[in-house]
């Protein structure tokens, strides 16, 4: 194990169920019109740190045979709303993907499977649980890569009546992204996400439940 590594364990080892104000988010994963697998989002707060852990297990199955597989777990620690350690884990394509970082003095340090790099400035990754935050990235770190990733978000291009309730839309494009996301209008809760896949299909996330809520405008 890297010193770096056994640094982001010991910062990202809080048990985030235990902490104050914690919610949790549930999408079970549809592929066209089946289903494919959940992702989880477990995120709690202590004083002014917010620890997240993100777990999803995704199967693509043909007849009986499991065709493709996914499987990522992600444990990120923000301090003041910026990314200040992360370690994560993902399987996918038989390929397998480990990330870890953490901040010293500012700077976040990143080291992939086959990269290390340093990063200046307020770093976050794909934050859809916190509106606040990803809405004003115009860089987001991609937690299985280690790369980040430059993008434009379109805020509010569209409101759609998702059978529960009135959502407002947000586009996130970047090179060979397009991911829109959906925040209830009443509350401003994150209640689902879709994208376009290479093969032209439509990945979504429909929510299994709607355990807390997050406030658009509401600090980090």
């Amino acid at each position: 194990m890297s010193i770096l590594t056994g640094l982001v364990l010991a910062l990202t080892a809080s048990p985030v169920g235990a902490l104050e104000e914690s919610r949790d988010f549930r999408f079970k994963a549809m592929l066209g019109d089946r289903e494919i697998g959940e992702h989880r989002f477990q995120i709690g707060r202590d004083g002014s740190a917010e620890y997240v852990l993100s777990e999803a297990d995704f199967a693509v199955k043909f007849l009986l045979f499991k065709a493709f597989g996914y499987e990522h777990t992600s444990h990120e620690r923000y301090d003041a709303g910026c990314l200040t350690a992360l370690n994560a884990r993902t399987e996918t394509g038989g390929e397998l993907y480990e990330v870890s970082a953490a901040s010293d003095a500012g700077v976040l340090s990143v080291r992939s499977s086959d990269a290390a790099t340093e990063l200046a400035g307020c770093v976050s990754t794909f934050a859809y649980w916190n509106p606040t935050r990803l809405l004003s990235q115009t860089r987001l770190l991609n937690p299985q890569t280690g790369e980040l990733v430059e993008v434009d978000i379109v805020p509010g291009a569209e409101t759609v009546d998702t059978g529960d309730s009135l959502a407002n839309v947000y586009e996130i494009n970047g090179e060979g992204l397009n991911i829109r996301v959906f925040y209830a209008a009443e509350d401003g809760t994150w209640v689902g996400l879709e994208t376009a896949l290479e093969n032209g299909r439509v990945l979504r996330y429909v929510p299994l439940d709607r355990e807390g809520t997050v406030e658009v405008g509401g600090g980090q």
